[in-house]
């Protein structure tokens, strides 16, 4: 089903406009209790600008997670080059056993980064 959801993805930019997932994820972000929001998955720089531009650059967190053997071959999804937004970015190498022990390794850095009482969106970008 990949193939099918990648096809149907493509759509909806052409049907709507090229932002229309960012534009969802941004307002479903805002009706969100809490303070701290992770947004996963994100391969596209149009997603991750629109997110850095509603937010904020000061409330916006950058996390790519790499892995051994993983890559984006054959795929329209690359890594975020945080950078070049000037947010705080961090590259993960996921050499745990699961996926518990990646995210409390991801938790730790994330507390560590701003302990904050106003929303803080964390775009966390893996292989």
């Amino acid at each position: 089903f990949p193939s099918h959801d990648i096809w149907f993805g493509e759509e909806c930019k052409k049907f709507f406009n090229p932002n229309i997932f960012a534009d969802i994820a941004t307002r479903n972000i805002d009706d969100i209790a809490s303070n701290r929001v992770v947004v996963s998955d994100i391969g596209f720089h149009i997603e991750a600008k629109a997110i850095i531009d509603y937010f904020g650059k000061e409330n916006v967190f950058g996390i790519n997670v790499v892995r051994e053997g993983c890559h984006f071959d054959g795929d329209s999804r690359k890594f975020i080059d945080f950078g070049i937004y000037g947010i705080r970015h961090k590259v993960f190498n996921n050499c745990f056993p699961n996926l518990e022990f990646l995210d409390m390794a991801i938790d730790e850095e994330i507390i560590s980064w701003l302990p904050s009482t106003r929303k803080v969106v964390y775009i966390k970008d893996e292989q």
